[in-house]
């Protein structure tokens, strides 16, 4: 047995926030609607989803804004990361790794707050050297940093 719901909240394998959805009766009942996340399709429900667009979408018109004023601060700076290398090695090798964490933390340090999960590494730095690193802050606001990495 099914029952129809709107989507409260957007719900991994099922859909976004809006989407009217058939779902099975006890998932519905147990898990979607104690949880806030479906409404029974009704007059009410449509009224509360449109006000939750609309809270969502100044939300995200703040996020936005954020995220291209630290874009602003970030471009064409260079972050200069100072870590261990072996001494004596024409490559210059590191003991560790630079990962995105570390650059995440000497942004924040630095005074622009980054979550490591923005700092998009394709695998961590092992050797010292200049390279840039994207930096995405929203799915639409990206931007270039020129990171150092030199020996201590």
């Amino acid at each position: 047995m099914s029952v129809q719901v709107i989507l409260m909240d957007d719900v991994a394998h099922l859909g976004k926030i809006g989407d009217t959805v058939h779902v099975r009766d006890g998932y519905a009942r147990n898990y979607l609607l104690p949880k806030g996340l479906a409404e029974p399709v009704t007059k009410n429900a449509l009224r509360k989803l449109e006000k939750i667009r609309k809270e969502r979408e100044e939300l995200l018109k703040i996020r936005k804004a954020e995220a291209l004023d630290k874009a602003s601060k970030l471009k064409g700076q260079t972050l200069t990361i100072a870590v261990k290398a072996v001494e004596g090695d024409e490559e210059g090798k590191l003991y560790g790794s630079v990962t995105a964490a570390d650059i995440a933390k000497a942004l924040t340090d630095a005074g622009v707050a980054v979550d490591p999960a923005m700092v998009l590494l394709a695998e961590p730095i092992k050797k010292l050297g200049n390279l840039e690193v994207t930096i995405a802050l929203m799915s639409e606001v990206s931007c270039q940093l020129n990171l150092a990495i030199v020996a201590e």
